[in-house]
């Protein structure tokens, strides 16, 4: 098997990956290629096409190729898909189990919002740069980024900003973002948050109205759900995504509701380079909203976010790969 770590749109030491499909199918082996239980879209990653060239330069079977996916929404109809459930479904599970989740403490330490960043790209670099210098007061925030650490420096995601959002680098102003980073809250994690520590952070959800999910991928064709949504979820709080196109229609497919009742979630049918856009503007709404009011949407959206929470708790592997076969 080779594995192929990866993020949106890349593969990792993608030469010596490549030393390693063609030694394989040099000596016509089966190939069978994980994308290191992961999901993003295929086609994006360039995986396709690099497979297309390497079987017709050395005319190995297309079907001797086995892809294991934990993204819900692959296909091909050549290459053999193998379809993975998505990660940190029983762990989001077992945590609930074991947690007493603190109800949300509407007063006036209470935030708007919640934006919690590991891993830093150019679209979480956008929404963290406006959430900071836009609604700072109004958001719980955390982003890891620190410019010590080479691994940090590799995915800050500012050179990918100014090439696709070169008109928005002003008015961002990412720079004293990164300049005040990393932003910690050293009360409910240390980095990097590892599971099941991922959930730790559940800590704060009292103290905010609505988090900000940040997906793991948003090129393509993809459904990756990750601790990222669970976690809100598991908190029966609102959310609003910043991930693939379809998203929230994926969930749905799933059982779940998300809050087209209480405020505009039509960017989740935008390409992800516009997500953002529609997604600040939804914040800037929420944002003129008071705590008293906020605290009434918050009781009307009771029953939503206990189903949400019940269709979770309910969630298996086989379910959710049954949905999407």
């Amino acid at each position: 098997m080779i594995t192929l770590p990866n993020i949106d749109g890349k593969i990792w030491n993608l030469e010596q990956k490549i030393v390693d499909i063609i030694d394989c199918v040099i000596n016509q082996q089966s190939l069978t290629i994980s994308l290191n239980n992961e999901g993003p879209d295929a086609a994006e990653l360039g995986l396709y096409s690099l497979l297309d060239a390497i079987c017709r330069q050395y005319n190995y079977p297309k079907q001797n190729i086995h892809i294991l996916t934990c993204n819900q929404l692959e296909y091909h109809h050549e290459y053999c898909i193998e379809k993975q459930s998505p990660l940190y479904v029983s762990e989001s599970q077992q945590f609930a189990l074991k947690h007493q989740f603190p109800t949300k403490t509407f007063g006036d330490s209470f935030k708007h919002f919640g934006l919690f960043i590991g891993r830093s790209n150019w679209l979480r670099l956008w929404l963290a740069s406006y959430m900071y210098n836009c609604h700072r007061n109004q958001t719980k925030m955390t982003f890891h980024y620190d410019p010590k650490l080479d691994f940090h420096q590799d995915h800050l995601g500012l050179d990918d900003l100014i090439r696709f959002k070169s008109d928005l680098i002003q008015d961002l102003n990412p720079m004293q973002l990164i300049s005040d980073s990393p932003i910690v809250d050293q009360t409910v994690e240390t980095y990097p948050i590892l599971t099941p520590a991922h959930f730790n952070i559940s800590k704060v959800y009292h103290s905010f109205f609505l988090e900000i999910v940040c997906e793991t991928y948003s090129r393509g064709a993809s459904f990756y759900p990750t601790e990222k949504i669970w976690r809100p979820i598991i908190n029966r709080t609102p959310f609003i995504v910043q991930g693939p196109q379809n998203y929230t229609n994926n969930l749905h497919r799933l059982g779940f509701k998300t809050f087209s009742n209480w405020f505009d979630e039509s960017h989740g049918q935008d390409d992800y380079s516009y997500q953002p856009v529609g997604i600040c503007t939804t914040l800037n709404q929420l944002a003129a909203y008071s705590t008293e009011e906020l605290e009434g949407i918050y009781i009307d959206m009771t029953d939503t976010l206990e189903h949400n929470y019940q269709v979770l708790m309910e969630l298996t592997d086989k379910k959710i790969v049954e949905i999407f076969k």
